[in-house]
């Protein structure tokens, strides 16, 4: 399966400062994901964004993170069977610096929970 079928990118400043607002907060060791559930989309479940802070960052480095989150995001979205279609979310990811030092099999594990949880609040 691909990426799209999964998530599509968030980019619509009104959607971001919506969830940004009013969106609920969902924890892990190392993300945190502000979240606001939407209208069904039947193309994709999740509007995401990834909210990488620009503090003492560089962009090749925010870039690189922000890859290795959607490489996560895929990942376990792509083992669970969970992921209904009828619900629809947009969500913001925020990581914290230690996320990309994680194994990739954390990192999996990771994404896994906070989707499971979005699911389960959802």
């Amino acid at each position: 399966m691909k990426q799209r079928e999964f998530f599509a990118s968030l980019k619509d400043k009104k959607h971001i400062d919506l969830v940004f607002k009013k969106g609920l907060k969902l924890y892990s060791k190392n993300l945190l994901a502000r979240y606001i559930e939407v209208p069904s989309n039947r193309f994709f479940p999740l509007g995401v964004l990834w909210a990488v802070p620009k503090k003492t960052r560089t962009a090749v480095e925010r870039n690189r993170l922000k890859r290795v989150m959607r490489s996560a995001m895929f990942l376990a979205a792509g083992n669970m069977d969970n992921l209904e279609r009828s619900t629809s979310f947009y969500l913001a990811i925020i990581p914290r610096i230690e996320f990309e030092k994680l194994p990739e099999k954390e990192r999996v594990a990771e994404m896994k929970f906070i989707l499971a949880d979005l699911m389960k609040n959802g």
